[in-house]
């Protein structure tokens, strides 16, 4: 189904049901709606590919997979979407054999063991990425997922409050007051 069919249903089930439910009914009726839609529950990161190749041999994987790539990782696996949000490829996280970030990358290799395959994906999500593939392995493992603290730790936390949380933080920053 394409995205504009979508739109186009929720809008006919939006006016069928205007003015009928209360706004809390409402929310609870529109998931309903969409948890059936195969890209509802998707973590999604923007990635460029960077290179896809076989580790042994080092030839490139022939694939359809564009250059600017969305990851949507679920509890299936990641799946990786062209521009029109269809599906290029899914790697099952079974199939996942490691993963690792950089400041600028998210590397996975994947497949068998004896011919595993390499995916670089450029990005500054690579952290997220790899956060959310480990805690979905986790879960599937019966582990608890560790939680995603977002700071550097080996930072101060003088440093942290006055550096990292400033960059990040949506909210005004005020100048502390100091006596004189």
């Amino acid at each position: 189904m394409e995205n504009s069919d979508i739109l186009d249903l929720l809008k006919e089930k939006y006016q069928a049901l205007a003015g009928t439910l209360t706004r809390d009914e409402a929310k609870a009726k529109f998931v309903e709606i969409v948890k059936g839609y195969e890209l509802m529950g998707i973590n999604w990161f923007i990635c460029k590919k960077v290179s896809h190749h076989d580790c042994e041999t080092h030839d490139h994987v022939e694939d359809e997979l564009p250059d600017r790539i969305y990851c949507g990782l679920k509890s299936s696996g990641l799946n990786l979407y062209d521009d029109n949000y269809t599906l290029a490829k899914t790697i099952e996280f079974k199939d996942m054999l490691k993963w690792g970030y950089s400041e600028t990358s998210c590397v996975i290799l994947y497949g068998d063991e004896s011919e595993p395959k390499k995916l670089t994906l450029r990005t500054f999500q690579g952290f997220a990425i790899v956060h959310a593939i480990t805690s979905f392995v986790d879960i599937l493992l019966g582990k608890s997922p560790k939680p995603n603290l977002l700071v550097q730790a080996n930072m101060r936390q003088t440093d942290r409050d006055s550096k990292f949380f400033k960059r990040v933080s949506p909210f005004k920053q005020h100048k502390p007051v100091t006596e004189n």
